[in-house]
């Protein structure tokens, strides 16, 4: 039961947590930036539900680090008006096959 939700953190190379660097969500297209350590979800941390109750089979989610925008990540993110999404890190992809949760997934920082 639930929803599809994808957790994870940013990492500094020695482990320790970064915050407010952007993680971007895309399917059908670009769909959210959330900033790590944000919105209270913990030093380092970040997470999306983004979908609803259930996405269509087969929906293939990229998650993957941005630039935050100029004027910083609004507080449960940022939903339209994209600048600059250009990915910073490898992009993470899912399939999502229904009511799911997807964590630990860690990007880290090379500074």
């Amino acid at each position: 039961d639930g929803l599809p939700q994808f957790q994870g953190t940013i990492e500094y190379n020695d482990g320790s947590p970064r915050n407010l660097t952007c993680v971007h969500i895309a399917f059908w297209g670009p769909r959210q930036t959330q900033c790590s350590g944000c919105d209270r979800a913990g030093d380092g941390n970040w997470g999306f539900a983004p979908i609803g109750e259930s996405a269509p089979a087969d929906t293939t989610v990229e998650i993957y680090v941005v630039n935050c925008p100029t004027s910083g990540v609004p507080p449960g993110g940022q939903n339209s008006d994209f600048v600059n999404l250009t990915p910073l890190s490898p992009s993470w992809f899912h399939k999502v096959n229904g009511k799911e949760l997807c964590t630990d997934i860690a990007f880290v920082s090379e500074d």
